[in-house]
């Protein structure tokens, strides 16, 4: 399709350029260059989301207004948003939410990727020198941590600074990361072999993402 043009956040213009980038491989369909440079988001997701590129530029078209986790543009029932964590990036991903085809929803592979990602920082190979706690925050904070407690699975404690206790590890096979999601999407379980021992994360969604409660093995 033809490239439409982005309307970045008022309180982010420096994004525009950025945004652009990301909206222009949209149009084009590049889905190969869209998955490998949205490395944040599952590339299942990414595919799911991008193909429809109307329904994105219908979004952008519209001005962007500010939330709690980032920003967000709107049209209909269409929703396309981007956290500020992707807004400061040099290609923001932004994540949309299209009827009938894909929602915000937390999903097994939503929650296989964040695990995947938070394997490969503890095991000192981030899959993008970029992707650390401090950029993309895969923790869940207090706020989240104080909620799940109500909920948390007996024997399971909430963790506010997850990565830090797990620590670094020598390693751990991709092929055994697998994941279920209860049925509203409110807790993901994510089974993971990890220094040949199997661990178990658990997620949740919290504002834009998904965060790590918690973990035992």
């Amino acid at each position: 399709m033809r490239h439409f043009t982005v309307t970045a956040p008022r309180t982010r213009p420096a994004a525009q350029s950025n945004l652009q980038k990301w909206a222009d491989d949209v149009a084009d369909g590049d889905l190969a260059t869209l998955t490998r440079k949205c490395w944040t988001i599952a590339p299942e997701r990414v595919a799911a989301m991008y193909f429809y590129p109307g329904a994105i530029a219908a979004a952008m078209a519209t001005r962007s207004e500010g939330a709690q986790a980032g920003s967000f543009w709107r049209v209909d029932e269409i929703r396309v948003s981007a956290s500020h964590a992707e807004l400061e990036s040099d290609y923001p991903c932004p994540s949309g939410e299209l009827p009938g085809r894909i929602d915000h929803g937390m999903r097994d592979y939503d929650a296989a990727h964040v695990v995947t990602r938070f394997l490969h920082r503890a095991a000192g190979s981030p899959i993008a020198s970029s992707d650390t706690e401090s950029n993309y925050p895969l923790d869940c904070d207090a706020v989240a941590s104080s909620a799940w407690e109500r909920e948390a699975p007996s024997g399971v404690r909430s963790m506010e600074h997850a990565a830090r206790e797990f620590g670094r590890i020598g390693g751990f096979e991709a092929e055994s990361v697998s994941a279920t999601v209860n049925d509203d999407r409110s807790l993901a379980l994510v089974t993971a072999t990890v220094d040949g021992r199997e661990t178990t994360f658990y997620l949740i969604p919290h504002l834009l993402q998904r965060c790590v409660i918690s973990f035992t093995d």
